[in-house]
């Protein structure tokens, strides 16, 4: 069972900083106040954070935006168990339901970022048309594949930067690693990427 630490939060500092998000006038459910849907999700935590991994794919990162975002949904009466619904089963179908919802902008957001970086100066040289062959290679599978193949802090950071549009800066803080390492991280992995993307060969139409 994954422990607490694995969260960008503590388990003890979870709950107030969630609680300061909620307004009043929605801290109270169909099933009970915010306190006792607290103590109801607590002990669920930890089988849901490995749900929520097995949801985003593994990412960590993601796996705990889910769930922060999860449990702010429940807390804030935006999505409500009922009387006769077991609270595992709730909690891990609202998991399920946003983790969805976060691959679809991810899918929108890596297709536009990959698109950008493929139009970069650097991909002048190229003859085919850059934003033609990304396509391409999105709809063949290929894009993911080059991506996946990458070191993994290569794909850490280049992940938190195509897929979630942060800053180096914030990816820098995330990964707890020092803002020259991670630049050095992703200037590497585009190349790498750039340089896999360019070796596939185009698909005939």
């Amino acid at each position: 069972m994954p422990s607490f630490r694995l969260l960008p939060r503590a388990k003890k500092a979870q709950a107030p900083e969630l609680e300061r998000e909620i307004p009043p006038a929605t801290s109270a459910t169909g099933v009970g106040g915010k306190a006792a849907l607290m103590a109801a999700l607590e002990p669920l935590h930890g089988d849901a954070y490995g749900w929520a991994l097995v949801c985003v794919g593994g990412d960590p990162e993601r796996a705990a935006d889910a769930l922060q975002t999860s449990y702010a949904r429940i807390l804030a009466a935006e999505a409500r168990p009922t009387v006769d619904s077991p609270m595992r089963g709730f909690l891990f179908g609202v998991i399920r339901l946003v983790a969805l919802e976060e691959r679809r902008r991810d899918r929108r957001a890596l297709d536009l970022s990959i698109r950008r970086a493929a139009a970069a100066p650097e991909r002048d040289e190229a003859a085919e048309d850059p934003v033609q062959r990304v396509t391409e290679l999105e709809e063949h599978g290929q894009l993911r594949a080059a991506f996946a193949a990458l070191p993994p802090r290569q794909r850490e950071v280049l992940h938190l930067t195509f897929y979630q549009g942060l800053s180096l800066r914030e990816a820098a803080e995330i990964l707890d690693l020092h803002i020259g390492s991670v630049r050095q991280h992703y200037e590497r992995g585009k190349e790498a990427l750039r340089q896999r993307l360019t070796s596939q060969p185009s698909s005939t139409r």
